[in-house]
């Protein structure tokens, strides 16, 4: 009787372990469901600021004295006529479809609570832009959460039964 042969296994190649490929994609999925959660977050908070900022803000009057815009958005720099709480200036967060220039009067709302944030009176920044990222944040979490669980429970199963075969 011969021996069976076997072929050794190649030098310097590991072998890779078993669901490796489900654990990365796992960990991807995760990143991008907590990217999307605080997005989420963000708009969240974002809206409720500028809703308590809208409901609860000192009403003020300045003169725009320096534009910055980052990713089409724009904010001014407002110095006020009279100090809110001690601050002589706040940004002004501009909603889109509203033009502001440097040099131009302004009636403002001012954050009781962050004077250094301030609002045009009626037209709340990022309300609908929060409703938005929050409802696409919201589906994005759920979207990338639904592989991970389902990737998860595969992954256990296999295990399981991989253990059970080889008792």
């Amino acid at each position: 009787m011969r021996p069976a042969v076997t072929a050794p296994p190649v030098a310097g190649v590991p072998r890779r372990r078993a669901g490796s490929g489900i654990l990365a994609v796992a960990v991807l999925l995760a990143a991008a469901a907590s990217f999307f959660a605080g997005l989420a977050y963000w708009a969240h908070t974002e809206s409720v600021q500028s809703a308590y900022t809208q409901a609860h803000g000192v009403h003020a009057r300045g003169s725009v004295i320096l534009e910055k815009s980052s990713m089409g958005k724009s904010w001014l720099e407002v110095r006020l006529d009279a100090p809110v709480d001690d601050v002589g200036s706040c940004i002004l967060h501009v909603p889109h479809g509203v033009s502001v220039k440097p040099g131009a009067r302004a009636g403002v709302v001012v954050d009781p609570q962050d004077p250094s944030y301030c609002e045009i009176p009626g037209d709340s920044y990022g309300a609908s832009e929060g409703r938005w990222f929050l409802a696409w944040g919201v589906v994005g979490a759920v979207v990338f959460s639904v592989p991970l669980l389902v990737g998860t429970i595969y992954h256990r199963r296999r295990s399981r039964r991989l253990r059970e075969i080889s008792r």
